[in-house]
């Protein structure tokens, strides 16, 4: 871990695009694990007419809101959900990618000025031992893989943790409310 704190100050140069990209990730993470799960235990009943403690709270929360509803009205509010979920999903996806992608040429753009600052100051007879298009060549390839494996690692390491987590805690509420409603006394015959 210790070899990685050098890069670190690269990192601090962008940190605010850096933690924009993170939150956006969590954004993604929070639409695509909880938002999907939560979409099919409270809109579908109410698309398809199934009546279920589930969506109760969202109709009630719909006649708060607005009032009282027509039936087209209802279905036209509650279509609106899918839609919107994919797109909070699509956008935060996009943000994040488009930050996280700035922050690695970004970084790997200051590790590249570092580097042809250090060669800068090398003696003559490096540049003798060493032919310059194998220096050149391994300072723009290796830093561009570098590039590559910061966006698309810091992007993943973001979003797919943090989906899975969402995803454990929806089905962990959904399951949670599902024991309740089945185990309460109303509900015994």
């Amino acid at each position: 871990m210790k070899k990685f704190l050098p890069y670190y100050r690269h990192l601090l140069e962008v940190k605010w695009h850096f933690l924009i990209g993170v939150f956006a990730g969590l954004v993604y993470a929070a639409a695509s694990g909880a938002g999907l799960p939560l979409m099919t235990k409270v809109v579908f009943p109410v698309l398809f007419n199934e009546g279920g403690g589930e969506s109760e709270w969202y109709l009630d929360w719909l006649a708060s809101r607005l009032g009282a509803l027509s039936r087209d009205e209802l279905l036209i509010y509650t279509c609106l959900w899918i839609p919107g979920v994919f797109l909070v999903r699509a956008l935060a996806g996009y943000a994040n990618a488009y930050f996280i992608q700035h922050v690695g040429m970004r970084v790997v753009e200051s590790i590249r000025t570092d580097l042809f600052v250090k060669l800068q100051g090398l003696p003559l007879a490096f540049f003798r031992r060493n032919k310059s298009g194998d220096l050149l060549a391994r300072l723009m390839n290796d830093t561009q893989m570098l590039q590559g494996v910061i966006a698309q690692a810091s992007s993943d390491l973001i979003k797919q943790p943090a989906t899975l987590l969402f995803a454990l805690g929806a089905v962990g509420v959904l399951a949670y409310h599902d024991t309740a409603v089945s185990s309460s006394p109303s509900s015994r015959c």
